[in-house]
């Protein structure tokens, strides 16, 4: 069975539009590329991308074993109502959850990674403590009841 490289690449390639950044599958047939000995140059050419995105697709496997794209830094998305309903369910049902549980639990519903999680911590505090002290919920001890 043989494959034609251009016409896998092609079928690769058919949604990704220029000065966006790569999918993950793309990735991987970067770096199996890159492992099985092409140049960096002919690569380039032969996906349609810079060469610096072929460098980088291969520098995000050796330095931190993954294809997928790293969190931003930046300012996190706001809860929506959902979420907002959601955290004061659970503030009402449990009222011994402190803030950190709560943002936790948040982090986990939407499959948050650990980096995510930290910058929502940071950022989504300040909501959580809010909604929790106006449910009477203590931030730092669970509530005696």
């Amino acid at each position: 069975m043989s494959i034609d490289l251009n016409e896998f690449v092609r079928h690769l390639t058919a949604n990704h539009s220029r000065n966006k950044e790569l999918d993950p599958y793309l990735r991987v047939a970067i770096c199996a590329l890159v492992a099985a000995g092409r140049s960096v140059r002919s690569l380039a050419t032969l996906f349609g991308v810079s060469r610096h995105a072929i460098h980088h697709a291969v520098e995000l496997w050796e330095s931190h074993g993954t294809f997928e794209s790293r969190p931003r830094s930046g300012r996190p998305q706001a809860p929506t109502r959902r979420e907002k309903r959601h955290l004061a369910r659970r503030v009402t049902r449990s009222r011994h959850l402190t803030t950190k549980a709560l943002i936790r639990a948040r982090s986990k519903r939407k499959g948050q990674t650990s980096n995510a999680q930290n910058a929502s911590e940071r950022s989504e505090g300040a909501l959580a403590a809010a909604e929790a002290l106006n449910s009477g919920v203590s931030q730092t001890q669970p509530a005696i009841n």
